[in-house]
């Protein structure tokens, strides 16, 4: 049912980037998981992003 939301919303969005987040998420509600190769999540960029105390909570994670 929340799958069957959210391309509804999709469906209603202008933005392409909300539009495709939305029916994305719908998919992966019906469908599981792409497979494939996982998106990096330690790049420069999203570490710039970070404060420094979601940095050292990430750290701990991957290494405690």
């Amino acid at each position: 049912m929340l799958a069957d939301i959210f391309e509804q919303i999709g469906y209603q969005k202008e933005s392409p980037s909300m539009r495709n987040s939305f029916l994305g998420a719908a998919y992966e509600l019906r469908h599981g998981m792409p497979t494939g190769a996982s998106p990096k999540s330690n790049g420069s960029d999203m570490i710039k992003g970070m404060t420094t105390e979601l940095w050292l909570n990430a750290l701990a994670n991957q290494h405690g």
